[in-house]
């Protein structure tokens, strides 16, 4: 069986019991091209398609070709290779290869190409060049709620009820402003724990802030991440006076929320979290600046039910997150390989029941995956190589400033003391971030032999830090996870190109604020 894409495969192809000579020789061609050629194909919805890893331009396949070039792309070797060659047909078989090799010699499918050594040193030099102009700021290491899940209270660090105090959290905004430079704009996230349980000192930090920005010629703006439960009208006029972007963090129905964010006490949360967070969106004025971010676990993963109970309760933005423990580390309420298979199944179908038509029509959804996966895939168009595999702002825009005023990459790694960066008053340890960005980095050599290396930006870094201060490489069924979403996009971006979208038209309407 000739291996196609990861976790799925071809039909067998019938074995010819004694390979002709021709196919032997065309076999060992097929091996000496595989050496210096990375060739990927699949088949989604009926459609075959082969993508030059280098590029990403893509071809359509006639069924014999598709099976030439997942032989081609296989591991069969010797005997096997030309059996299967045989198989397919050896006439057909050798016009692919020559296609390949004349490819190749223009510049595409070469593997040399996605080598990440010198592409790593030159992405961790622009990493560490950059003036950031956001900052996640821990104002409360103490929370309410005991989530499941939870990677920070009693995981990263224990509740002791430690808040930050007003002169510290000023002394932070101070840092950002000689950290972002010339940059006119500054954006603070408020985040914990709960962070509304140090309101009083959220209450003078804002407007102190915003005249401090001022003063020096820039503007503040705040977000906020919260669970709801404190939510009271005093802190939702607050909110809303000042303009704050929400994160609320509700896991779904009743049910849902109150079997994996219950209280301290062990009683469930949802009635205390949902009429304070239904009054927020029925008094802002701009209720699309509020985005809910639900966490599936193991236990509960309907992407549907989950996207259809968030629209109804009156969400224009959703987002649904996943609990996947660590590359080397999965816990009881982490997904599963058959968990990533039924969201897969469960994300097709949405796509293909209101997806694709709001995406033809150039209507934003509350709730569509596809829409964000074309537009990366749109944004690559044109360009060689690998792309950088620190797809977010950490160490840079993503830097959390802990109730100590230590610096972290993240608010993820905020408790982890083997990943501190320096503080707000020493300054940024430019040594250490270099160190931390070589070692994330590092962990992705593995990526250079795949074929999706072009269009991922790698892992979440934390997913993949050891708390020794180690940084491993991805696992195996992460990653197929995301070569199978982006097939998926390849093809779906192919179809609708094909039927003139307006790439542009749809980046403007639709694509995140």
């Amino acid at each position: 069986m000739t291996t196609v894409a990861p976790g799925r495969s071809l039909p067998d192809i019938p074995a010819a019991p004694n390979p002709s000579a021709q196919a032997v020789l065309l076999a060992r061609a097929y091996e000496e091209v595989r050496k210096v050629a990375l060739v990927h194909s699949f088949e989604y919805r009926g459609r075959h398609t082969m993508v030059d890893p280098v590029t990403g331009v893509t071809f359509d396949l006639s069924p014999t070709a598709f099976l030439s070039a997942a032989a081609l792309a296989s591991r069969l070797s010797g005997d096997d290779l030309a059996r299967s060659l045989e198989a397919i047909g050896v006439v057909e078989a050798e016009q692919l290869l020559h296609d390949i090799l004349r490819l190749e010699a223009q510049g595409m499918f070469r593997r040399s190409a996605l080598s990440s050594a010198r592409f790593h040193e030159g992405a961790a030099r622009a990493y560490l060049s950059q003036t950031p102009r956001k900052m996640m700021l821990l104002v409360s290491q103490t929370c309410n709620l005991r989530c499941v899940y939870c990677y920070a209270i009693e995981g990263n660090f224990a509740d002791t009820g430690r808040l930050m105090s007003l002169a510290r959290a000023q002394d932070a905004i101070r840092f950002l402003d000689r950290r972002s430079g010339r940059r006119r704009s500054m954006t603070v996230t408020l985040f914990g724990g709960e962070p509304l349980t140090n309101f009083a000192m959220i209450r003078d930090l804002v407007p102190w802030a915003k005249a401090y920005a001022a003063s020096v010629g820039k503007r503040i703006h705040f977000t906020i991440t919260t669970n709801g439960t404190l939510l009271s009208d005093e802190v939702i006029d607050f909110l809303i006076a000042h303009e704050f972007s929400v994160m609320v963090s509700l896991d779904g129905p009743r049910d849902v929320q109150n079997h994996n964010r219950p209280n301290v006490a062990g009683a469930g949360s949802f009635d205390l979290a949902a009429p304070r967070i239904q009054r927020l969106l029925e008094r802002h004025q701009h209720p699309e600046s509020i985005k809910v971010r639900a966490t599936m676990t193991h236990q509960f993963h309907d992407t549907a039910a989950l996207a259809g109970f968030f629209a109804s309760f009156g969400f224009r933005r959703i987002g649904l997150g996943a609990n996947v423990g660590f590359a080397f580390d999965k816990g009881p309420y982490d997904l599963t390989a058959n968990d990533r298979d039924e969201i897969y199944c469960q994300t097709e179908a949405l796509i293909h029941e209101t997806g694709l038509a709001r995406i033809r029509r150039y209507e934003r959804a509350a709730y569509n995956p596809l829409a964000s996966a074309l537009l990366s895939l749109h944004k690559l168009k044109g360009k060689r190589g690998p792309k950088p595999k620190i797809g977010c702002g950490v160490g840079r825009n993503d830097q959390a400033v802990d109730v100590d005023g230590k610096l972290y990459p993240c608010h993820r790694y905020v408790g982890m003391t083997t990943y501190e960066i320096g503080n707000i008053y020493d300054g940024l340890d430019q040594r250490k971030l270099e160190e931390y960005y070589r070692r994330v980095l590092g962990a992705h050599a593995v990526c250079d032999d795949c074929w999706a290396t072009r269009w991922c930006a790698g892992h979440c870094a934390q997913y993949l830090s050891h708390t020794a201060g180690h940084v491993v490489a991805p696992d195996t069924a992460a990653c197929d996870t995301i070569r199978r979403n982006v097939e998926r996009s390849i093809a779906l971006y192919d179809l609708l190109s094909s039927e003139g979208l307006d790439w542009e038209r749809l980046n403007n309407e639709v694509g995140e604020d």
